[in-house]
């Protein structure tokens, strides 16, 4: 199976844009990963994202993986509550779980009580 994943480096924001290519051909922007600190930052609305069944958030299995192997820390940000959520993909890979619906791609799913929780000030 070839890779679905896509990056794109954006210089003015000094990080790399991450990308998953669905079955129908549409890219969807994943989020943004820093080199520098070893970080995959996702911005999600809770009220678009947030999945009650598993009282927490998803990410597609095979970004998950990729940044497992390089040991990368993932960070969702609810970007209608302030909060921000930080694990390591090697936490969401073990801990997580797995599934598939609504025409998306698999996902795995971490409970926002299985994160590292902070409040973030908004501006």
């Amino acid at each position: 199976m070839t890779s679905r994943l896509t990056v794109r480096e954006n210089k003015e924001r000094n990080r790399v844009e991450v990308f998953i290519t669905e079955d129908s051909g549409r890219k969807n922007h994943i989020g943004d990963y820093t080199v520098g600190n070893n970080t995959l930052t996702c911005f999600k609305e809770r009220s678009k994202h947030y999945f009650n069944k598993y009282k927490g958030w998803g990410i597609d299995r095979e970004i998950v993986k990729y940044y497992s192997k390089l040991g990368a820390d993932i960070v969702v940000v609810d970007t209608e509550n302030g909060i921000r959520y930080e694990t390591t993909a090697i936490k969401m890979l073990l801990h997580g779980t797995e599934n598939q619906f609504r025409g998306h791609l698999p996902q795995i799913f971490l409970s926002e009580f299985d994160f590292d929780v902070r409040v973030e000030v908004k501006p």
